[in-house]
């Protein structure tokens, strides 16, 4: 989910209800505006609010307020693990020794193999997580196709990950 705070950007209402700051607007006689696109059920966020929170509120009513609580959590560690991953990438962010890297706990190494190739193709590489026995057992001049677009490369002992070269055009 969002986070309160992003950079520049706070979000002091995140935790209220729309029905909250709706009767808050109401009681301050301010007026606001609907968006359109929250009650499009093209958005998956739209079926959630109107399938699933319900349908949770049923089972049990805090629920909701749980699911709430988690994703802070969950985000308060991500912000940890991307520290670490950052440490571990010693401000190279193209690159690692492959022997530092198979020195790394190895919930850490799948995360630093990850954010090397995210970083090169600048979209999520989950696949990329699983390779990592593959990529520290490449030989010296290996390579490794991690999905995405990511390709992982070993030479002078340091892995780099570059994007996967396009497949040659054949004539048209």
């Amino acid at each position: 989910g969002m986070a309160p705070r992003d950079g520049l950007l706070v979000r002091p209402l995140l935790s209220c209800t729309r029905e909250e700051t709706a009767a808050h607007c109401v009681a301050r006689g301010l007026a606001w505006r609907e968006d359109a696109s929250n009650a499009d059920p093209a958005f998956a966020r739209v079926r959630v609010r109107e399938g699933l929170l319900p349908a949770l509120r049923a089972v049990h009513p805090a629920a909701e307020a749980s699911v709430v609580r988690t994703a802070a959590l969950l985000r308060e560690e991500a912000e940890v693990l991307d520290r670490l991953v950052a440490d571990a990438l010693d401000a190279q962010e193209d690159r690692i020794a492959l022997e530092r890297l198979a020195g790394l706990p190895c919930a850490l190494a799948r995360l630093v193999l990850r954010r090397l190739a995210e970083e090169v193709t600048g979209v999520l590489c989950p696949r990329a997580s699983g390779r990592l026995d593959e990529v520290l057992g490449l030989d010296e001049g290996g390579a490794l196709d991690l999905g995405e677009g990511a390709r992982a490369v070993v030479s002078d002992g340091i892995l780099r990950v570059a994007r996967t070269p396009p497949l040659p055009r054949g004539p048209r």
